[in-house]
């Protein structure tokens, strides 16, 4: 469980990465004003607040204000990438966990 306060953070700020995490819970977070990293990866030029490669994941009572690109970012991939690769897991057919209470 994270309960954090980020502020004018250079790409996503809270993020599951790899999507192939499942059941954290992300909840009561603040992010406010998450701009671009032009030195990253693509996705680090429209970024997030929150950003997840996995839906079952837990999200509630977050909030995200002032981000460049968007207050949260579901990017579901055929299978995960990373470190966690593998074609057992395909996180773009799964249902998502929990989402309620996030405000963008």
């Amino acid at each position: 469980m994270f309960s954090i306060a980020c502020t004018r953070v250079r790409g996503h700020s809270i993020f599951v990465e790899d999507g192939a995490e499942e059941w954290n819970v992300i909840d009561e977070n603040l992010v406010a004003g998450t701009i671009r990293l032009f030195n990253a990866l693509k996705g680090d030029m429209k970024p997030a607040s929150f950003w997840s490669s996995s839906p079952k994941q837990i999200w509630k009572n977050n909030m995200a204000g002032g981000c460049i690109n968007d207050g949260y970012w579901h990017e579901l991939p055929g299978n995960p990438h990373g470190p966690s690769f593998t074609t057992s897991i395909c996180p773009v057919r799964d249902h998502i966990g929990q989402f309620h209470n996030n405000t963008a």
